[in-house]
This record gives C-alpha cells, structure tokens and sequence, in this order.
C-alpha cells in the first residue's frame, strides 16, 4: 500500500490522531526520549531509575486524542511509580507525536522493548495495554523472541471489526473492503487468533468493566478462553476505560499482586 494511500486511511479509521494538542505542564517532570528505527521514530517520555533494579512497565494507550499523555492525566503513571516500578509511555506512530508511517503498531512496542533490553538488560518488563492499546499489546507479545513476561489486557475488542461496526457503520463497510484488498495489512485485526499465539513464559491479567458496551465482558471471555498461557480476569465497575477511575485502590492493588508476586517468583527462577 503506497504512503498517500495509508495517510488517507489513517485519517479515516483513527481520525483521532490527528487531534492532539501538547499539554507541557503535564510533561514537565519526565524525559522525552526518541527511540528510533531505520524507518520509524517513536516518542515517549519516561521515569527511569537507572540505579534500581526495579522492572519496566510500557504504557499502551487507547485511542484517544491524548496519547501517551492519557497515562499521565488519569493517574496511572503515577500508580505504577508509586509501586517502585520504572515507567516508559510512547505515542504509537500516527498518535501525538511520533510521525505516521504505517499501520503495524505492534512494530512500536517492539522498538521499545528492544531499546529497554539494551539500556537496561536482565530487567522484567511488563507490557499494559488500555483498549486500542491492549489490542496493540496482545500482537505485539505474539513476536518471538520477546523478552515481556507480564502482560496486562484492559479493554480489549475480540476484533477490529466490532468496534466499527458498532462506532460508524460507513467505516465498517470500509474496512471490511480493505480486509478484502488487502489480507496481509490486516491480518492481525482479531485478537482471539493472535491471542492464541503467546509464548510460555508469559501470564495474562484482563481487565474489563460491567458497564462497558464497546469492549464488552463477553469480549474478554473469549479473549480469556483463547488464551494459550497462565492468565486471570478481573471486572472492575464502571464504563469503557474508567476501571482505574472508578477503584483506584482496589485497581492498584490487583495490579500489585499480579505483577510483584509474579516478578519475584520470576527473579528466584532466572537470577535477576
């Protein structure tokens, strides 16, 4: 698919991303770091101990206006900081303010894990994903090799598919023309198949909502139940991408146990 081709596509199917406005008083207290490729370049901003060997996690964001900066503005981030865990959040390409260069954003996350492994060797990193992101995590954790063994899953569609259908039916109908044309540019867009293609060494937390009718509970059954390694559901109150909002502690909490319990029981098997 030519490039003026894909920018059009991506103006049509995310026209979110084409909305984001820097907020500098939010960024204010991070680092902005590039990570770049042979052809893609990622922005994300971070907090980062570099004399702890405290884990990782990689904040995706959903599709949202607001980015990487999602993290920041709900509360998340600092949830994660206040657990002692080392926090890296980037813009998927196309979104805030990484350039747009194509739709396998999966190839994102991978960029950043592969900057993570060789700053910060030997350190447990945990990948969580909120909706657009979460289906971004459950490709990007199906690559192999990938050194992510916790992984968590908020709001996750069963397919690309559902969300249009539901959201802009012109745009379902487009998209279900692009599958048509193009079958290799869309092959990963249902996570119960890519669901399915985890590695061993990785355990799954879904997370979802009871009031939630985009990414629905039903959803996440599906994407549990195809799951191919260790994993637990969790359902929170409330409606789509509001679960931390509405259970602050009982959120951090779940999160807690979920990723030290397992880090410490990985850091007795593998030495680090």
């Amino acid at each position: 698919m030519k490039k003026p081709i894909r920018k059009i596509l991506k103006n049509l199917l995310f026209s979110r991303s084409g909305q984001y406005r820097p907020e500098p008083e939010l960024e204010k207290d991070w680092n902005k770091i590039w990570i770049e490729s042979s052809h893609k370049r990622i922005c994300t901003l971070s907090k980062i101990d570099p004399s702890s060997a405290a884990p990782f996690v990689i904040l995706a964001h959903p599709y949202v206006a607001e980015a990487k900066l999602f993290f920041i503005k709900n509360g998340h981030a600092n949830m994660y900081l206040r657990q002692n865990i080392n926090v890296i959040i980037p813009d998927f390409n196309g979104f805030g303010e990484s350039p747009f260069v194509n739709f396998r954003f999966e190839e994102d996350l991978s960029l950043v894990t592969q900057y993570l492994a060789r700053h910060y060797p030997n350190r447990h990193i945990i990948v969580h994903g909120i909706s657009f992101g979460a289906s971004q995590t459950i490709n990007f954790a199906g690559l192999s090799p990938m050194p992510v063994q916790r992984i968590i899953v908020e709001n996750c569609l069963d397919s690309n598919l559902s969300y249009y259908k539901k959201r802009n039916k012109y745009i379902y109908i487009l998209t279900r023309l692009l599958m048509a044309l193009y079958p290799s540019g869309n092959k990963n867009h249902n996570y119960i198949r890519s669901i399915a293609r985890l590695h061993p060494h990785q355990k799954v937390l879904f997370i979802y909502n009871s009031e939630d009718d985009l990414t629905t509970i039903e959803m996440g059954q599906q994407l549990k139940n195809a799951c191919s390694v260790p994993n637990e559901m969790i359902v929170f109150p409330g409606a789509h991408l509001k679960a931390y909002k509405e259970s602050p502690d009982r959120y951090s909490d779940s999160i807690r146990t979920f990723i030290w319990d397992e880090h410490h029981s990985s850091r007795n098997q593998n030495g680090f």
